[in-house]
């Protein structure tokens, strides 16, 4: 019988956004190992109070690294156990970050998802967020009385609950 054997390179740690999101095993072979949504990077530190201001690069932070990772996996039409983590996660993140702050956080979010699209050019990134589809977990935080555009339109339409 072949056992996995832990140790720090593939500790786990559970925390309040990586519940469903922890390594599968598969024999001796750990998938999904992702150091910061599930490893020892994932630990959260309550000796260490964040600043509001703090939170909002952070909701950045997540944000394009969502956008990234989701992006890779519609181009490529590829995705792997990373992505099956990393993407949830960073949602999480941020609709929690979203929770906390309100506007301010979805001002920052929005003009992360504006710079992406400039990026990608206007027909792509409309694509890709279509793709995306009409779910996300920010979207209901939107329309809570947080920050709408006068349009009504949010331009981050989407997101996913299937893989990233």
């Amino acid at each position: 019988m072949i056992t996995v054997e832990w140790n720090d390179s593939n500790r786990t740690t559970m925390n309040a956004d990586n519940a469903d999101l922890q390594p599968l095993a598969a024999g001796p072979v750990l998938i999904g190992c992702v150091d910061a949504v599930n490893g020892t990077a994932a630990q959260e530190v309550p000796e260490f109070v964040i600043t509001r201001a703090e939170l909002v690069e952070l909701a950045k932070y997540w944000e394009e690294t969502f956008l990234s990772r989701a992006f890779f996996v519609f181009k490529t039409r590829q995705i792997g156990s990373t992505d099956l983590r990393v993407c949830p996660f960073a949602e999480r993140r941020v609709a929690r970050i979203i929770e906390l702050l309100g506007d301010k956080a979805v001002e920052a979010v929005q003009e992360v998802e504006d710079e992406f699209a400039r990026s990608v050019g206007v027909v792509v990134s409309k694509k890709f967020f279509k793709y995306l589809g009409p779910k996300h977990l920010h979207q209901n935080k939107l329309r809570r009385g947080h920050l709408i555009p006068e349009s009504g339109v949010i331009t981050n339409v989407a997101r996913l609950r299937r893989p990233c």
